[in-house]
């Protein structure tokens, strides 16, 4: 089983993989909350790129920066769910059905972003606890 800091080493490294996806096939996994092609999109990318760059630099921070990333996206794709969601409900219940607010790219990018983010917080309790206790 692979170790905690691969997987999320892994994910940081694989965001110009996410980027290279959703640009060339349009398969939005990292930043699901976004609509196509929106400057907040970019910025986000631009932000997760930032984050692998740190991440290169300074290799012992790879678990807080993955928690920050994975909250900001758990953050995004919350908000992004939420009032088209309530939209959604309102025509339902006057009879009109449109298609629902949540994507399966949204529900992949929650479970991603959830994922690594138990991952780190753990990762990082864990070294916590490793640096202050008395042994």
């Amino acid at each position: 089983m692979p170790s905690a800091d691969w997987i999320l080493k892994s994910y940081l490294w694989a965001t110009p993989l996410f980027i290279a996806l959703d640009v060339l096939f349009n398969i939005n996994l990292r930043g699901a909350a976004f609509a196509d092609d929106s400057e907040a999109k970019w910025l986000y990318y631009g932000f997760c790129l930032v984050s692998l760059g740190f991440v290169i630099r300074k290799p012992e921070t790879t678990s807080t920066v993955a928690l920050t990333d994975s909250c900001l996206n758990l953050l995004l794709l919350l908000l992004s769910m939420q009032m088209p969601y309530t939209t959604w409900l309102s025509a339902a219940a006057q009879g009109v059905v449109g298609p629902a607010p949540v994507t399966p790219e949204k529900v992949f990018n929650f479970l991603l972003a959830g994922s690594i983010g138990l991952i780190s917080f753990y990762r990082r309790l864990y070294r916590w606890k490793r640096e202050n206790t008395d042994e």
